[in-house]
């Protein structure tokens, strides 16, 4: 079993990147409750604290795309760099703003800055992870290790918090957020597998990015609900708690539950898996939300521990098969970009998933919020079914009956464009068959007006005549030579049109058509 993470750790470049991933990974988990707690401290109101930590998470999730088309275009170096410099400065600013009693809007404009900033160093990692380790099966180990180190930082982020709070202060916990953060982004920038990350092969004529991939988009929705459906649980598991021994037992609950999530990770990264992604996929995300259901079992505080110990396993691998999955349908170009997206709907998910589950307990009880976990779990496992072709499954049947009548759609598109081709192929034939009429004319008047020009003059209007001729030779000679660049002209456009046609048949035709239809080049 440890064979295989260690065959991952030992590859050429892995550990000059994975140690200062871990660096700058664990305090995404520090930052929102390290402002909370400080915000609260300073100002006594929880509603600015919210204000502050709503104002940081809005600013990561819409500016992680960003960062990442950035990183897709200029490479990880330049915006890591920046992004190392600008996130630390702009929490201390958020430090001395609250401290200074500088009022709310300064301190939530740092708190923006601060989350615009915050180095993209995850999807950074996960970008890297095909050019690190060429073997597939390699990925699926990495990835898998990746999500325990998700779980860790999850469950260790705030045991950290906690701790710089009780024993400095909150203010401590901000500040070594921020040192982390940039220590770690600057030093995986300096790692050479980040310097020669692929750069520059992000295509600006293509505005959406990751986007125009169907398996993408796919996986996005999938990532939101299967983030809301975990923050749900959450939220329920904290009602729970609150009426079975006091809040104070949630973070053992929830301990528990990342301990099952943990040793399901690192189980699922040690072994290989001969079923496609997808199916893994559909498997896993299944298992979560069967787990989901476990904790209604509960009749106390201890069988609810035990239940969640078992609920958590299958979450750690449905999301290592869920970054295995982006890094197989997003597109190199901009793969950074994908897993910022991902980033995004995981904020998403939430926010949504919190909400729901906060309204269903206040209204109905615990049990309420654990069927609304379970719920977004098997919504989650029903997107992945449906969207199991566009990330990868090959078709089956019946599918491919429905591929037939798409491709009727497609083959009346390309009809359609064959046909102007046609149309404007015989437009330009009886321009050609014009212009040979109109050269034989022209032709038989420059012999007669040449005769003409070279017969000796006898008088003054015989003298004009020749002149006339002459004259008139001059312009018909420039018109045959207008006439002649006119048909180099339609040549030129037959050559565009033949490139059209092995264009269209580049893009890929139905099994049924074999070819568009030939103009003849003598036309």
């Amino acid at each position: 079993m440890q064979a295989r993470y260690g065959r991952v750790l030992s590859s050429p470049g892995v550990a000059r990147t994975v140690v200062p991933y871990l660096v700058g990974r664990l305090p995404s988990s520090m930052n929102l409750l390290a402002l909370l707690l400080f915000i609260r401290h300073t100002s006594g109101s929880f509603v600015t604290a919210g204000g502050v930590s709503a104002a940081f998470a809005l600013a990561v999730a819409v500016s992680s795309p960003v960062l990442g088309r950035l990183v897709d275009m200029r490479g990880q170096t330049g915006v890591l760099v920046a992004t190392s410099i600008v996130h630390p400065l702009a929490l201390i600013g958020v430090l001395v703003a609250a401290s200074q009693s500088a009022g709310a809007p300064v301190v939530l404009a740092a708190a923006a800055l601060a989350g615009a900033s915050l180095p993209p160093i995850s999807a950074c990692m996960r970008a890297l992870w095909p050019s690190l380790l060429r073997d597939a099966e390699q990925r699926e180990t990495a990835f898998g290790l990746e999500a325990v180190v998700v779980e860790i930082c999850e469950l260790g982020g705030p045991l950290l918090v906690g701790g710089l709070t009780a024993v400095v202060s909150p203010g401590a916990a901000v500040l070594v957020s921020a040192v982390l953060t940039g220590a770690g982004a600057l030093l995986f920038a300096l790692a050479p597998a980040s310097r020669d990350a692929v750069r520059g092969a992000w295509q600006t004529r293509r505005w959406r990015g990751p986007l125009e991939e169907r398996g993408v988009r796919w996986l996005l929705a999938i990532i939101a609900f299967s983030t809301a459906g975990l923050a749900a649980f959450e939220v329920a598991i904290a009602g729970f708690a609150t009426g079975h021994g006091g809040a104070a037992s949630t973070g053992t609950l929830l301990a528990l539950w990342f301990g099952g999530s943990l040793a399901g990770g690192w189980w699922y990264g040690a072994r290989r898996w001969a079923t496609p992604l997808p199916w893994q996929l559909v498997g896993l995300l299944l298992a979560v939300a069967v787990g989901a259901l476990l904790p209604l079992l509960a009749t106390g505080t201890w069988t609810m521990a035990a239940l969640l110990l078992v609920s958590g396993v299958a979450i750690a691998p449905a999301i290592a098969v869920q970054l295995a999955v982006m890094s197989e349908v997003a597109p190199e170009r901009s793969r950074t970009e994908a897993f910022t997206w991902a980033s995004t709907a995981n904020f998403v998910g939430i926010a949504g998933g919190s909400a729901l589950a906060g309204w269903s307990v206040e209204l109905a009880g615990v049990r309420a919020g654990l069927v609304a976990s379970a719920g977004l779990a098997a919504v989650t496992a029903l997107l992945s079914v449906a969207g199991r072709h566009g990330l990868g499954l090959p078709r089956l049947a019946h599918d491919a009956a429905v591929e037939a009548a798409e491709d009727a759609y497609d083959l009346a598109v390309f009809e359609d464009l064959a046909q102007e081709r046609d149309d404007a192929v015989a437009a330009l034939a009886r321009a050609a068959e014009r212009n040979a009429e109109l050269l034989d004319q022209l032709t038989a008047l420059r012999g007669q007006l040449q005769d003409g020009s070279h017969q000796p003059p006898t008088g003054r209007a015989a003298s004009a005549a020749a002149e006339i001729a002459r004259t008139g030779l001059a312009r018909l000679d420039a018109s045959l030579a207008d006439l002649y660049l006119l048909e180099q002209r339609r040549a030129a456009v037959l050559e565009d049109i033949e490139q059209l046609r092995a264009e269209l048949l580049s893009w890929g035709l139905p099994e049924n058509v074999t070819a568009l239809p030939r103009q003849s080049h003598g036309a």
